[in-house]
């Protein structure tokens, strides 16, 4: 397994709008892809340089994704680590375990605002859940087919469960928020010339938490539920129940009597910079 959280500065001209993207690849399926440029003739650069086409946080329809964003902690020991970033009001907390990876995005502020979190899972997938799909107004020149998920209750846990080609790996994606889901159509992978299904939550306050357990698995899987009890966050396994918890300056996972606290440094130290810059920026 491979999870990365895009952190930095955002790079000028040629930066993407990717801060706080997620990467995964599990299983030898590159569940959570970064799709690139493309090409730099085609109309559909300007999608590929959204932030919708990222697996990142979006704030207001732009927001964090065009900010710089700096790694707050990172920190491994054993089977578990860590890693948090920062950019603007938005922080993107990434756990990864033995058997599935916590995601956590909080937006906080006075103000109210909306927090868009797409997801481009590869492979086919669909909600697995009580609801139904109806047609939602989206403007967006790229996205097409939009539609919103109606659970048939608030409790209604959603999962959206992926199937990589063959059938040889799984991933299933718990929703523990109570944000919207959403799902639409957009360009898929450059150089394919084909479009491709992709799904986002979507939530609206002055505080909001986006609580998200992915679970790739093979055959059994590793997730059974999830639930979140104020700032705790309760995975249930096969195996029992592991509690994941926010401590001051630390993340804390409780198996049983069994205690992992994952701490790291407050901040990274700044990339050095010269006292004289001979070539400014034009």
């Amino acid at each position: 397994r491979y999870v990365s959280l895009e952190c930095g500065p955002l790079g000028g001209g040629h930066g993407h709008p990717d801060r706080l993207h997620l990467t995964l690849h599990a299983l030898g399926v590159h569940w959570l892809p970064d799709f690139g440029a493309g090409s730099y003739v085609s109309r559909t650069l300007f999608w590929y340089r959204s932030p919708l086409a990222h697996n990142a946080p979006v704030v207001d329809g732009d927001g964090a994704a065009w900010s710089d964003a700096r790694c707050e902690r990172f920190d491994a020991q054993g089977d578990w680590s860590w890693t948090r970033g920062r950019a603007g009001d938005v922080t993107r907390t990434v756990v990864s375990g033995p058997r599935y990876v916590v995601d956590v995005v909080e937006l906080y502020g006075d103000d109210e605002r909306a927090l868009d979190l797409p997801w481009h899972v590869r492979g086919r997938w669909d909600v697995d859940a009580g609801g139904r799909w109806e047609p939602a107004a989206f403007e967006h020149e790229f996205v097409t087919d939009v539609a919103r998920f109606v659970p048939d209750g608030p409790a209604v846990p959603v999962v959206v469960r992926a199937e990589a080609p063959g059938g040889v790996a799984r991933l299933a994606t718990h929703v523990a928020s109570s944000a919207e889901v959403w799902r639409g159509t957009a360009p898929d992978a450059p150089g394919t010339d084909t479009r491709a299904p992709f799904f986002w939550l979507r939530a609206r306050g002055k505080n909001i938490r986006l609580v998200t357990v992915l679970d790739p698995s093979s055959e059994t899987p590793g997730v059974l539920a999830v639930r979140v009890q104020g700032d705790a966050v309760d995975v249930e396994t096969p195996d029992g129940v592991e509690r994941h918890e926010l401590d001051p300056g630390a993340w804390t996972v409780r198996r049983g009597p069994e205690v992992i606290r994952l701490g790291g440094p407050v901040e990274m130290e700044p990339p050095l910079r010269p006292l004289l810059d001979l070539e400014p920026p034009r």
